[in-house]
């Protein structure tokens, strides 16, 4: 059986929300630990009440990803040189229907040290990756659970005074190193 594959750029951009900023600058400060805690795929797409495309400022304020999402599995490699990646798969195994997303969502927490006890924050939209297209596709995985698939993103985060962090997706939607320009 041939495989089809799609070489058109899945992700358009990432933008850091003011949430995400907040928490940024606040543990830049030395408040406490970042805790990246899940990244979702959502079918919210990024218009207005006309359809028109938002704009990154007005992107930038939103809190929450709208409808049902679906849950990836995350994996933070090592922190070197003040960079690290945030790495979600999102598998369809067991997935009964196909699923249709149209952004990524980045989660994170910033957890503290108060009166000898650990204090869990509140989790925060801190990111939103912006697909090419209205939606992409995570198809229904087949009856026979045997030919899965997996959509894999990584988000390079570099973090100090200055950060400017520019990303350059790859045809199949995934961020390397060599990528990242900072």
């Amino acid at each position: 059986v041939p495989v089809v594959q799609d070489h058109k750029p899945k992700f358009d951009r990432t933008i850091i929300t003011d949430a995400g900023r907040h928490m940024f600058l606040e543990v830049g400060d030395g408040q406490g630990t970042l805790v990246y805690t899940r990244a979702v795929l959502s079918p919210q797409r990024m218009i207005d009440k006309n359809g028109e495309k938002l704009t990154d400022e007005s992107i930038r304020q939103v809190t929450e990803l709208a409808g049902v999402p679906k849950e990836g599995e995350l994996q933070i490699s090592p922190v070197a040189n003040n960079e690290m990646t945030v790495t979600a798969s999102f598998s369809n195994k067991d997935q009964k229907y196909d699923f249709k997303f149209s952004t990524i969502g980045w989660y994170a927490r910033i957890d503290q040290f108060m009166n000898g006890d650990m204090v869990h924050g509140q989790e925060v939209l801190y990111a939103i990756t912006l697909t090419t297209r209205d939606a992409e596709l995570l198809p229904a995985s087949p009856p026979d659970h045997r030919s899965t698939q997996v959509i894999t993103a990584d988000l390079n985060v570099a973090l100090s005074d200055a950060a400017n962090v520019s990303m350059v997706v790859n045809e199949t939607g995934v961020v390397y190193r060599s990528e990242l320009e900072s």
